[in-house]
């Protein structure tokens, strides 16, 4: 758990889980959002494009 610039989250092996303290653009202040951690991870750059696409058999 952390909790930094307006809200406090929890994170666990597959997803993620924000409790928003202060209003922001998307959300009100007291909500309750889920972000995936594998998105994250790609969006970060630490998933290599070969490893994104599924291969088939």
């Amino acid at each position: 758990m952390a909790a930094r610039n307006g809200v406090i989250v929890v994170r666990g092996q597959l997803a993620g889980f924000q409790l928003w303290t202060t209003d922001v653009p998307w959300v009100r202040a007291g909500q309750i959002t889920q972000v995936l951690a594998g998105d994250r991870a790609k969006e970060a750059g630490l998933v290599p494009a070969a490893a994104q696409t599924p291969a088939y058999p």
